[in-house]
């Protein structure tokens, strides 16, 4: 973990009325697995996928950013887990 590490989480209205933006951002504040990852979480203007949302662009793990569409905290901790084949 670096403190490059960060999602950001889509504020726009498209996001946010399909249920991202700020209240999105608070959940994922709540994970526990994300809180240990020290992974910080920020809010972000639009991140350009209006007709996706919501949207979080995930830098984390990795020099390119991933933007997750229609994403929900599920999704988001389970692309944070490691994986099992590279743990082999």
């Amino acid at each position: 973990m670096n403190s490059q590490d960060v999602l950001l989480v889509c504020t726009d209205f498209h996001c946010t009325k399909k249920g991202g933006g700020e209240a999105l951002a608070q959940l994922l504040q709540e994970q526990e697995s994300i809180v240990q990852s020290g992974i910080r979480i920020q809010c972000s203007t639009c991140l350009g996928h209006c007709s996706k949302g919501p949207n979080v662009q995930m830098h984390a793990f990795s020099s390119t950013p991933l933007v997750l569409n229609q994403t929900t905290t599920e999704k988001i901790i389970h692309r944070l887990e490691p994986d099992p084949s590279v743990l082999e």
